[in-house]
């Protein structure tokens, strides 16, 4: 999937030019879902947004869609992670407060945010479960 490692490196270089100190931005894992076929040499487009984060991860999902239907033919969930170049771990909504995305929210608007944030985690705590997988005790 290298459309969304490409997406990685698009949205570091927009949040490097915050008033934020110098950061590593990592994309970690990506988890495919393919519901339909992207036929040969069709027109798609992909659409990110952010889905959810916690004290460590950001989420991101893009949707594929087809340009001539805008029908929805797969979905990339990718997990990444925001470092310092010493190695500490910055916090995803740092990020958002040193971007000033955050500047002008009232307590109402936090409150619907903390609300959908916490809405969309339950999607993603299934997913992160999967690494499971990798404990070597379950490989055979």
């Amino acid at each position: 999937m290298w459309e969304l490692n490409l997406f990685a490196w698009d949205i570091s270089f927009i949040l490097l030019n915050s008033k934020f100190l110098q950061f590593i931005f990592y994309l970690l894992a990506v988890l495919t879902i393919f519901n339909h076929e992207i036929p040969p040499f069709s027109n798609y487009s992909i659409h990110t947004k952010i889905l959810t984060w916690d004290q460590k991860w950001l989420f991101l999902v893009s949707y594929f869609r087809l340009d001539k239907s805008n029908k929805i033919t797969s979905l990339g969930l990718s997990r990444c992670i925001f470092k310092e170049s010493n190695g500490k771990t910055i916090k995803p909504e740092e990020i958002f407060e040193a971007g000033e995305y955050l500047k002008d929210e009232s307590e109402e608007e936090k409150e619907k945010r903390e609300n959908i944030r916490q809405k969309e985690m339950k999607f993603v705590e299934g997913i992160c479960s999967t690494e499971r997988l990798l404990d070597e005790d379950k490989i055979l």
